[in-house]
């Protein structure tokens, strides 16, 4: 795509006349995902019962209801957090070599600087399921502030623009040709090489039949009668560093956006809006029921209930008739005096009476509302796995459950490290540290969702069974991935030390029984009883250990190994020749 032709879509947006094609599509999904997810502006998508209610009547039923929709979504946006302790491994280094460490290691302060301290890692685990769950058709795009490219590195930090903001945007095989973001008093075009900015001057001028059809850096344009200053930007980067966040595509636009990734359950969301509203009016009617009763006549001087005085409506009773009800609980309580006869005590409850729903229907209503709900958790995870409601399952159907739910936070956790690499490049390139760099997330298609408690069983079952040690090393990883969760530099540590392991996966009696055994060479069973020690020596003396490349790796253990050996049979009794 030309300059020009970029540059006159830029005008057309200016002037009102151009949006995207699926704009109004995508503003739509966002407002309708902000409200069910947050509860803001949510009576917009609630219903009125025309045949019961009034507008007055349908207000008041929005005031006293509590929507449950965002109950709903936190819980099934927890199930995709789990992705973060789940089986992968993230990858970021310039090589093995010592000044590649040191490059690697000053590279991730710069990215625990991001977003404000919070941290690339931590921004896109927060930030991805939340803008998912209220725009997943906004941008993230990486922005910098001036800086002196001889004394220092940029900084580069996200901007969000909304789907709102996003008023025009191309893409052409694949690669976005340029992004339209509306900003404050003007629009800034994202481009592959350098950024443009028009802002609107707040000038008037005489309005003009046509619009114009080029633009020149730092001069002023005229735009419907409105004077606008272009500016440009380089930068050189040779691509446009923005990204949406949504990940499943709107079959609506023919993937060309994106849907939540909650559009199965959407339909049963839609469904608590009413139930849910009408089960909080039945509360409130069974706990402050209609009163019936029997009126008195209004006592205004000329009424005597007729509603009329000296022909006009009497100003008391408004033309009622009677006298005007009480409103509140203290007003409805009538202290009338004791009779003097029981002949002529009268029955209070058939002077009026309390009009309520009848219990059975709230009890409806309760149990149907909770069934939306598990059937929302059942549409989004194609699975009965986190429902409340305890399922008698055959191990199969409980496998298939967990497949599926192992399927749903996947696609998310794909898209993620996707997202990651992207961001992390986007990041280096912008700051000059992009050559040599590696940066990946390498996703299980096994996540390994399962808790420590699961594992534990599944590893006491593989000791029943008499499971290989290849099976029980593969549970034992997962349950330190899992105890190493906060501390991933932990596990790093853990996997290079049980790699070496001799006798990782077999069961304590077989390590003794190998420990001991003359089959095995010497030097592993010296290796074994001496590990711990081994390892400490090693990172005493080689701080970077664990970034070393597998081979190098082994040469430290094997001279490690072969010192003690050496050491060891030194110090063995001598033999006395008989």
């Amino acid at each position: 795509m030309t300059q020009s032709e970029i540059n006159r879509r830029l005008i057309l947006v200016a002037a009102g006349k151009r949006t995207h094609p699926y704009y109004s599509r995508t503003v739509e999904l966002s407002e309708k995902y902000t409200a069910l997810s947050t509860g803001v502006g949510i009576e917009k998508y609630m219903k009125m019962y025309s045949r019961r209610e009034d507008y007055n009547l349908f207000k008041v039923r929005c005031e006293i209801t509590q929507q449950i929709t965002p109950s709903i979504l936190s819980r099934l946006s927890a199930v995709r957090e789990k992705a973060y302790r789940s089986h992968y491994r993230r990858e970021l280094t310039y090589g093995s070599e010592e000044t590649a460490i040191l490059k690697t290691i000053e590279f991730e302060k710069d990215l625990q600087r991001y977003a404000g301290g919070m941290g690339l890692d931590g921004y896109c685990q927060e930030r991805l399921l939340e803008l998912n769950l209220t725009d997943p058709n906004a941008w993230v795009i990486q922005e910098w502030k001036d800086f002196n490219n001889y004394q220092e590195f940029a900084e580069p930090y996200p901007f969000e623009a909304s789907s709102a903001m996003a008023i025009d945007y191309a893409f052409e095989r694949g690669e976005l040709q340029y992004l339209t973001v509306k900003t404050g008093d003007g629009l800034t075009c994202y481009q592959k090489n350098f950024s443009s900015t028009l802002k609107n001057t707040g000038e008037k001028g005489a309005i003009q039949e046509a619009l114009p059809t080029e633009l020149f850096a730092d001069e002023r344009v005229l735009i419907n009668g409105e004077y606008w200053i272009y500016q440009e930007y380089y930068h050189s980067l040779g691509e446009i560093k923005a990204k949406r966040v949504g990940y499943k595509r709107d079959k609506t636009t023919a993937g060309n956006t994106f849907v939540w990734p909650y559009e199965a359950a959407e339909p049963y969301l839609i469904k608590t809006l009413k139930v849910v509203s009408e089960l909080d009016l039945t509360a409130a009617n069974v706990a402050f029921p209609i009163t019936a009763r029997y009126a008195d006549e209004c006592s205004a001087p000329g009424c005597g209930g007729s509603g009329w005085v000296d022909g006009a409506t009497c100003g008391t009773c408004k033309g009622t008739g009677h006298k005007t009800t009480p409103t509140s609980v203290m007003e409805e309580i009538v202290v009338s005096p004791m009779p003097t006869s029981p002949d002529n005590m009268l029955d209070l409850s058939k002077l009026f009476t309390h009009i309520s729903p009848d219990v059975s229907i709230l009890q409806w209503q309760q149990a149907y509302v909770q069934e939306l709900e598990e059937k929302c958790i059942s549409a989004d995870l194609n699975s009965e796995m986190y429902n409340k409601k305890e399922i008698q399952q055959t191990a199969t159907g409980k496998s298939i459950d967990q497949q599926n739910a192992n399927d749903v936070v996947y696609k998310y956790f794909r898209f993620y490290a996707e997202f990651w690499r992207f961001t992390v490049l986007a990041v280096a390139d912008i700051m000059g540290k992009a050559d040599g760099l590696n940066a990946q997330i390498i996703v299980s298609k096994d996540l390994k969702l399962k808790t420590i408690n699961e594992l534990m069983e599944d590893l006491k079952q593989a000791n029943d069974a008499g499971a290989g040690p290849a099976t029980r090393q593969a549970i034992e990883w997962d349950i330190m991935r899992i105890v190493s969760t906060d501390s991933p530099h932990e596990f790093e540590e853990w996997e290079v030390k049980d790699r070496f392991n001799p006798f990782s996966g077999y069961t304590e009696d077989q390590k003794m029984v190998w420990a001991q055994s003359p089959l095995i060479p010497f030097s592993q069973r010296v290796l074994y009883a001496n590990l711990g020690y081994i390892f400490d020596q090693i990172e005493f003396n080689n701080p970077n250990f664990y970034k070393m490349p597998y081979g190098e790796q082994k040469v430290l253990v094997d001279a490690a190994v072969s010192d003690i050996t050496q050491m060891l049979q030194s110090a063995a009794a001598p033999t006395i020749a008989v």
